[in-house]
């Protein structure tokens, strides 16, 4: 059945709406999809979150109207095929979402793949890794007496905002890793069943940088998700495996897009000559955003017992011809290990977190 109009008439945004605004939408309806209509409802287009990823990643700008963005001819389902007409097209093109339209191409209603199939407790195979070793100088006096990950915001440790997050997207198996403080992660999680999953724990005698501990990790086939343990997003880690696996590569690093206007009209030039003017332009750089998903085997290039850090992991992988990629994130994000964002967000809370 199609859901009710109440419902997904949250999804529906005009052509003149801004990326930034089909963003909101997407994280305000949980949705998967914004159908892009006239004011008549005229079904002109669709926007996925994979759409906004792709385009924000090739540079496209987030205040550029939607309809440079949308898909122009976008799958749909006819009234007069109904439910079982979408369940077969949805499993067809694999689609989470499919709007449902008239003879007139108006949508009168939208069809998620989840409404078919029946609601099961799955549990994923990935083990999800917490690196919450780190000695949290930036946070200095406060992690003198406890472990970053365990500083509280929104009356929880840091760490189990990531825990029951990842753990609501059906990741079971977690291993923390641990140095400064350890024990005291070790005795509020124990081995993580009043949280109704699997904890073990990898403690650093030393400490052994962002990716060190790695190599002792123990682990089946399936890909692995590691992120900080001072970082919250409002992301789909489940989304971020599977893209990691479609494209068939050994490493995926989540980044965020960094935007600078520059305060100043920018003359170009050639030469002498001006050859024309930029009002105020925006320039975009991309930031790590401390999540990750590896192939087991990538652990195996780590030194044993030595500092080693991320950046030369990936810098490995690179010079051996293992295909790496990011992962663009446009959720909500932030790096609790900053004195500034941690008092920020104390005060104003974290956008869109479910």
């Amino acid at each position: 059945m199609s859901l009710p109009f109440k419902v997904w008439q949250k999804a529906l945004l005009g052509p003149g709406a801004s990326v930034r605004q089909a963003i909101d939408s997407l994280n305000r309806s949980s949705l998967q999809i914004v159908l892009v209509a006239n004011p008549q409802r005229r079904l002109l287009g669709t926007v996925t979150d994979g759409d906004i990823r792709r385009w924000l990643f090739q540079g496209g700008g987030w205040d550029i109207p939607i309809g440079n963005v949308m898909k122009k001819r976008p799958h749909t389902v006819s009234t007069k095929r109904g439910p079982s007409g979408a369940l077969a097209l949805m499993q067809k093109h694999h689609l989470a979402a499919i709007p449902e339209v008239d003879l007139r191409g108006v949508c009168v209603g939208l069809h998620l793949i989840s409404g078919f199939v029946p609601a099961q407790k799955q549990t994923r195979e990935n083990t999800f890794v917490i690196m919450a070793g780190g000695l949290g100088k930036r946070l200095r006096p406060i992690t003198h007496r406890i472990p970053k990950p365990m500083v509280k915001v929104q009356g929880k440790p840091i760490l189990q905002h990531i825990l029951e997050r990842a753990a609501r997207d059906q990741f079971c198996n977690f291993v923390i890793t641990t140095h400064h403080l350890g024990s005291q992660i070790q005795k509020y999680f124990g081995d993580g069943s009043r949280f109704g999953v699997s904890i073990r724990y990898l403690h650093e005698s030393k400490p052994l940088g962002t990716a060190g501990s790695l190599r002792n990790l123990k682990t089946n086939r399936h890909p692995v998700l590691v992120t900080n343990g001072d970082i919250l997003a409002n992301v789909s880690y489940g989304d971020m495996v599977r893209y990691h696996t479609s494209r068939k590569v050994s490493a995926t690093m989540a980044v965020k897009a960094h935007l600078h206007t520059n305060p100043f009209g920018v003359v170009e030039v050639k030469g002498f000559g001006i050859c024309g003017f930029k009002e105020k332009p925006v320039s975009v750089s991309y930031i790590n955003a401390g999540i990750y998903v590896f192939e087991p085997s990538v652990f195996q290039g780590i030194p044993k017992g030595k500092p080693f850090d991320m950046p030369d992991l990936f810098r490995g992988l690179i010079r051996k011809g293992r295909k790496t990629v990011v992962y663009p994130i446009h959720e909500s994000w932030t790096d609790l290990g900053r004195k500034a964002d941690l008092k920020k967000y104390k005060k104003e809370g974290f956008g869109g977190e479910r």
